[in-house]
């Protein structure tokens, strides 16, 4: 301390030190002159996991700090973070701005399935495809196109039910279809699943392609998307097949396999439609995912909460802690490129109309966040 100050007498030290106060206190009252004094820091609590209670954070731009997006956390993370659109959603304006706003990528599915869109061989209906297309444009979205071809006898369409046909017909049937889909969007969708659930007797034994091609049509149906659109990005999409055991992953490697031999792929789709009760190895994912050797996509992710017991707040925080995990495989992996949910607020998934407790979005049936969308957040970060 200064010598001077210490030898002051107190009576002028309680004077001096009384004109600093108030020159002090005026100054920091100037509305035009910053205050100096300092300032607490923002803290933002922590989501409470009572599933009525989580909301979003304000866009007031009076609130500080500004927390930031799925998509803003993910964009520099340089991962792609999508949802699947819901026909059966589009006329609701609050879930299409939760999916512009939280959302950069899009896939369109339902409209695009090959029994929605061909109802009559040769006339395809874009209606519903182009609506979601270009809403996920408009919005800055990557849009995938999901899938060309699903395999299964109950999702080709009625009029291919009709009559035997044969390999050839069928061959101009597919390079028909593929055709004109791929380039009615080309230009506006650049990655396609172009198959999904391939044939596998043990998992998936409904398959009328294989029925009349064997594994061929595998190659035809790359084979044709290729020709058609040379700059998309093709991904062959199956069910579990995300870790060492799944049951589709050997046939996973094997497509694959066969694929790059010949430059028709481009990356690899994981359905991830998680049951809660089995758990899977984070360090697991991750491994299988390297082991493709080709960019990894997770398409279809979603938490099945249907058969875990307990309060709603136990229940909840075990989904938070798989997507969580989830997500981070992806990003350790250093090999997967997007992270898709499919779809948000649980009263529209496709689980409800199996179960009534699935929940197994990240948003609730009144499109509140739940915390695994706050987990995945703070993954993020």
């Amino acid at each position: 301390m200064n010598e001077k100050v210490m030898k002051m007498p107190i009576m002028q030290f309680s004077s001096v030190a009384l004109i600093l106060i108030t020159v002090m206190t005026t100054c920091f009252g100037c509305s035009d002159s910053p205050s100096l004094m300092p300032q607490p820091v923002p803290s933002i609590s922590p989501p409470p996991t009572n599933s009525s209670s989580p909301t979003l954070p304000s866009t007031d731009s009076t609130s500080a700090p500004e927390v930031l997006t799925l998509r803003q956390l993910a964009e520099r993370k340089q991962i792609q973070i999508g949802c699947s659109l819901n026909t059966r959603c589009f006329s609701y304006t609050e879930w299409k701005e939760i999916v512009g706003r939280e959302f950069n990528a899009a896939h369109v599915y339902w409209t695009l399935r090959w029994r929605d869109i061909e109802t009559q061989r040769g006339h395809i209906n874009f209606t519903q495809a182009d609506e979601q297309v270009q809403f996920a444009r408009s919005k800055n979205m990557v849009v995938f196109g999901h899938p060309l071809v699903f395999t299964s006898y109950g999702d080709r369409p009625d009029w291919l039910a009709g009559s035997p046909l044969s390999r050839s017909d069928l061959t101009t049937i597919l390079r028909n279809h593929i055709t004109q889909v791929m380039g009615h969007y080309k230009g506006q969708i650049n990655t396609w699943v172009v198959l999904e659930d391939a044939y596998l007797k043990q998992y998936n034994d409904d398959d009328f392609l294989y029925d009349i091609f064997g594994y061929d049509y595998i190659d035809l149906v790359f084979q044709i998307a290729r020709e058609t659109d040379p700059s998309a990005s093709l991904l062959y999409n199956d069910n579990d097949n995300h870790t060492s055991t799944g049951i589709t992953t050997q046939l996973t490697h094997q497509i694959i396999k066969r694929l790059k031999a010949k430059r028709l792929i481009d990356g690899v789709g994981l359905e991830m439609h998680l049951n809660a009760m089995q758990p899977y190895t984070k360090q697991d994912v991750i491994d299988t995912m390297k082991s493709y050797g080709v960019p990894v996509y997770i398409t279809e992710i979603d938490v099945n909460l249907a058969n875990v017991q307990g309060t709603q707040e136990a229940r909840y925080a075990k989904q938070a802690t798989i997507y969580k995990e989830m997500l981070e495989a992806s990003l350790e992996s250093g090999v997967c490129k997007s992270f898709s949910v499919w779809g948000i607020g649980d009263k529209y998934s496709w689980l409800r109309d199996s179960s009534s407790i699935a929940d197994p979005t990240l948003f609730d049936d009144n499109l509140k966040p739940k915390p695994a969308y706050f987990a995945l957040r703070d993954v993020l970060k």
